[in-house]
């Protein structure tokens, strides 16, 4: 971003947005979005129990050594789906490959 004499801004290159996907059922949200503070692209999770005013400590649902992204959740009632596409270097072969995984996980399971 430039600043000009004016207060003006001017933004000169773009970021790119990640999304974070919300989902909800009675007082309960749920938020998921992909991050690579562990330096290797993962799935969070985090969950409010009070109507989104505060969240739990997030979880990370993809905990691997591939690449996980492109997170999507769905609530119904007390069950909440969170799945992610994980790209993973294939092994066995005589050539390296990249092989996209798509991981689904029932999130109720981990509380």
């Amino acid at each position: 971003m430039v600043d000009d004499d004016n207060n003006n801004t001017t933004i000169t290159c773009c970021v790119p947005l990640l999304l974070a996907p919300i989902a909800g059922s009675g007082n309960y949200v749920y938020v998921v979005w992909w991050d690579d503070k562990t330096e290797n692209w993962e799935v969070f999770f985090a969950r409010s129990t009070d109507n989104g005013r505060t969240f739990e400590q997030p979880l990370n649902l993809s905990n691997n050594t591939g690449r996980s992204e492109n997170a999507q959740i769905f609530a119904l009632e007390e069950n909440v789906y969170v799945t992610w596409w994980t790209i993973r270097l294939a092994q066995g072969r005589s050539y390296l490959e990249q092989v996209q995984i798509t991981e689904t996980v029932l999130v109720k399971q981990l509380f």
